[in-house]
C-alpha cells in the first residue's frame, strides 16, 4: 500500500476555467496525481466557483477532493449570518463534487455549535511559528472540536523545528487525515521539494510508513506538467529510499 499523491490547485483554482479545463485534469491523471485540493483564498473568490457538470465530471476522475475554505473565513465574515453563508457554499460544493475534506485554518474556525451542524468532514491545519499554532494549541483546539482532523503542513511546520513533523505525527496521528506536502527554502514555505536542505528532508522523514493522502502544496502561477511529474517522482522516490 502506498500514499495517494496529489496536488493542490492554490491560486490556480480562480486563475483557470475548470470547468472547460478538460484537458488540464486529463494532464494530471496521465502524469499520475490521483487528488486534487481546491483553494478558495477568499470569500469572494469561493462565492465566485461556479459548479457545472462538467466541472463535477473532471473532479470525480480522482479518488481524493479536498476543499480549502478561506483563509479568513470567520474573520472577515460581516456577521455570523456570513460564516453560515460560506459553510452553506461549501457544503453543497463539497456535496457535488465529492469531496472527502475541508481545510480550515484553526484561528477562523467557526464556533462548534454552528460547525457540528454540518455533515462534511472538517480538518484544522499547523501554523507557522509566528501565528503560534503548534503541538500544545492544537490539543487544545481537537479537545475543544473532537471531530475535526489535522491536515498536516510540512512547510509549517520546518518554520518551528526539523522535529515538528515528527511530533505532530507522534501526538495526532489518529486525528491526522491528509498532509499539505512543499518545503520551505529561505524562510519561502510551499516551495519546490527539489531545491531544500538536508535538515528539511530530515523533518518529513517521519511520513516514511504512513498512509496519509498527500497533497503537493506549492506556490505554483502556471501549469507545467513536467515540473509536477517531476515532482511527483522525486517524493515517490524519497518515500521508496
Amino acid at each position: 500500500m502506498s500514499n495517494l499523491l496529489g496536488f493542490s490547485l492554490g491560486r490556480l483554482t480562480e486563475t483557470l476555467n475548470l470547468s472547460k479545463n478538460k484537458r488540464l485534469f486529463d494532464q494530471f491523471k496521465k502524469i499520475g496525481i490521483s487528488g486534487i485540493e481546491l483553494t478558495f483564498a477568499t470569500k469572494e473568490r469561493l462565492y465566485s466557483c461556479k459548479i457545472d457538470d462538467n466541472f463535477k465530471r473532471n473532479l470525480r476522475k480522482f479518488k481524493y477532493v479536498s476543499l480549502h475554505s478561506p483563509f479568513d473565513l470567520v474573520r472577515e465574515a460581516k456577521d455570523c449570518k456570513e460564516v453560515i453563508e460560506q459553510l452553506d457554499v461549501l457544503a453543497k460544493m463539497y456535496t457535488e463534487i465529492r469531496a472527502r475534506n475541508i481545510i480550515i485554518h484553526p484561528d477562523n474556525l467557526p464556533p462548534p455549535e454552528i460547525l457540528s451542524k454540518y455533515n462534511f468532514k472538517v480538518s484544522t491545519e499547523n501554523l507557522k511559528k509566528k501565528h503560534g499554532f503548534g503541538v500544545f494549541r492544537l490539543k487544545k483546539i481537537l479537545r475543544e472540536y473532537p471531530k475535526i482532523g489535522l491536515c498536516l503542513d510540512t512547510a509549517h511546520a520546518y518554520s518551528w523545528s526539523k522535529h515538528e513533523t515528527s511530533e505532530l505525527i507522534r501526538n495526532f496521528k489518529n486525528r491526522i487525515t491528509q498532509v499539505h506536502l512543499s518545503a520551505r527554502f529561505r524562510g519561502k514555505d510551499h516551495q519546490s521539494l527539489r531545491r531544500v536542505s538536508k535538515n528539511f528532508l530530515f523533518s518529513i522523514a517521519s511520513i516514511k510508513g504512513t498512509f496519509f493522502p498527500i497533497i503537493i502544496e506549492e506556490d505554483i502561477k502556471t501549469v507545467n506538467f513536467k515540473d509536477i511529474k517531476d515532482e511527483l517522482n522525486y517524493f515517490k522516490k524519497f518515500l521508496s529510499d
